[in-house]
């Protein structure tokens, strides 16, 4: 093909390789993955798939060269089989690696659990994570976070609270990104006051809120007080004045008492004060 100045592609790859695992070649098909990989050519799902079958089926059978799939093989196939939903597999993969004394790294469980919040499933994705940490893998933020995004995703905020004070209790605290997941949960509920109260937890004692921190919290107190937020925010010498309604009118701090609460707390996060 290179003399005829054909340029081979990821399919030309993945036949050679395959022939190469099915004449017992493996190592030289591992060479030349390195050499598709250095080269600038995509592996895709039949080229790890290839790769691990071939390594699978040699074990120690390699005149003494020992070839043997550790973690760092297993894990790219078992995120392309989570991409594609291939669940089946995936549970036969996993028992594949016990099976050859290769153990699951967090790498392994997060994309299980990235894969099934993706899904909805998540009580599975709780369950890989009890799972994870029976068997000694230590989950960490990233993996706790994903569970906690997941929940709020799908309005289940009491329990990706749960997991929220879990991940402090296994010694995983949680970042900037764990925190908005759940600021943004409470708000989309309207729960605005346990937003609140994990604003000032960050403030306090976690990590600095950022811009989404606060857009996030100012959209609750806009879905949840109206307009009125907003005419009051946005005005021109970028200061606030007193609440309007829609037609204009000044509004008496007694006749709708809730709207203009909310009007000083979403001007007091805009400006990044978050104190009350």
């Amino acid at each position: 093909m290179l003399k005829l100045c054909l340029q081979p592609n990821t399919v030309t790859f993945n036949t050679l390789i395959n022939g190469l695992c099915i004449g017992g070649k493996v190592a030289q098909a591992v060479q030349l993955f390195d050499d598709m990989a250095r080269d600038g050519y995509q592996p895709n799902f039949v080229t790890y798939s290839t790769i691990v079958n071939g390594l699978c089926k040699i074990g120690d059978t390699t005149g003494g060269k020992g070839i043997q799939p550790d973690v760092v093989t297993y894990n790219p196939l078992i995120h392309a089989m989570c991409n594609s939903g291939q669940w089946k597999e995936v549970v036969a993969l996993l028992e594949e690696m016990l099976a050859n004394n290769c153990k699951p790294n967090v790498f392994s469980y997060t994309t299980l659990v990235d894969a099934l919040c993706k899904e909805g499933r998540m009580d599975d994705a709780r369950k890989v994570l009890k799972l994870m940490i029976i068997r000694g893998c230590v989950p960490n933020v990233y993996s706790y976070t994903i569970l906690v995004n997941g929940y709020c995703k799908y309005k289940r905020v009491d329990e990706a609270m749960e997991v929220f004070r879990e991940m402090s209790q296994n010694g995983s605290f949680p970042n900037t990104v764990t925190y908005n997941a759940l600021i943004n949960g409470m708000s989309q509920l309207g729960r605005l006051l346990v937003a609140q109260d994990l604003l000032k937890e960050m403030c306090a004692h976690g990590p600095v809120p950022n811009m989404i921190t606060y857009s996030t919290l100012l959209h609750g107190f806009c879905k949840c007080h109206g307009p009125r937020v907003l005419r009051c925010i946005l005005h021109p010498c970028g200061t606030p004045r007193s609440p309007i309604t829609p037609q204009g009118q000044p509004l008496s701090p007694t006749s709708s008492p809730r709207p203009v609460l909310g009007v000083t707390q979403a001007w007091s996060y805009i400006q990044g004060i978050g104190t009350f």
